[in-house]
């Protein structure tokens, strides 16, 4: 099938669709659970414009085994829907994921720390 300019809504209302493949375990997604988790993104999929990245077949393919399931067509495509996600502040950078905390969590943690060295 031709899996040309279409929209979040045309994937939400397909029921030859259930699910998309998750960026960092590659597993596939209940479909549903990946809206609440990339709405912000996924709301502005609707091919206003016409530019190629207002469409979700710019970042999803269908599996080809299992053809329910949209995948990220390559490593480029997913590497830009996580850096889409960092700026839309869904996901933090791949270096605080690696670290466990957050930018925002760890100047928290070293004001806490600091203060504390200066009261002993």
């Amino acid at each position: 099938r031709n899996f040309k300019k279409v929209t979040w809504k045309m994937v939400a209302e397909c029921d030859g669709i259930d699910s998309l493949e998750d960026p960092f375990t590659q597993m596939p997604v209940d479909k549903d659970k990946f809206y609440i988790i990339y709405k912000k993104m996924l709301d502005t999929i609707d091919g206003e414009g016409g530019f190629p990245d207002s469409y979700i077949d710019f970042f999803f393919e269908r599996d080809s085994v299992n053809t329910m399931t949209l995948r990220f067509c390559g490593e480029s495509e997913k590497s830009d829907w996580l850096d889409w996600a960092v700026e839309e502040g869904i996901h933090d950078t791949a270096e605080e994921t690696c670290a466990g905390e957050s930018n925002v969590d760890k100047l928290t943690r070293e004001k806490k720390e600091q203060e504390k060295r200066e009261k002993a």
